[in-house]
């Protein structure tokens, strides 16, 4: 059986954290749970199927922090992407 744990670039940290994708034109948004984190990409699990572009961005809600990604795999309702440079401030608003 192929183990696809062996193609990890960095050690990977359980989590339960709220994320969104969000379009790199800023038109279309997603929620998303995040189950899985490094320093390299994230394993996320979406409500139902959805539709990805090519690249977009990871807002992690509790870091404040937007990553830019592409996705690598799929499997039902679960992503995983690839962070493809460091992340940056999100500046998110209260209303």
């Amino acid at each position: 059986m192929y183990d696809v744990t062996d193609l990890r670039k960095n050690q990977r940290k359980r989590v339960l954290k709220d994320g969104q994708l969000i379009s790199d034109d800023m038109k279309s948004l997603v929620n998303v749970k995040i189950r899985d984190l490094s320093l390299s990409g994230a394993r996320l699990e979406s409500a139902g199927f959805i539709q990805l572009p090519d690249s977009f961005r990871l807002l992690v809600v509790s870091e404040k922090a937007i990553y830019p990604c592409l996705a690598r795999w799929r499997k039902g309702t679960l992503i995983g992407v690839e962070f493809t440079g460091p992340p940056r401030p999100a500046g998110l608003r209260k209303f």
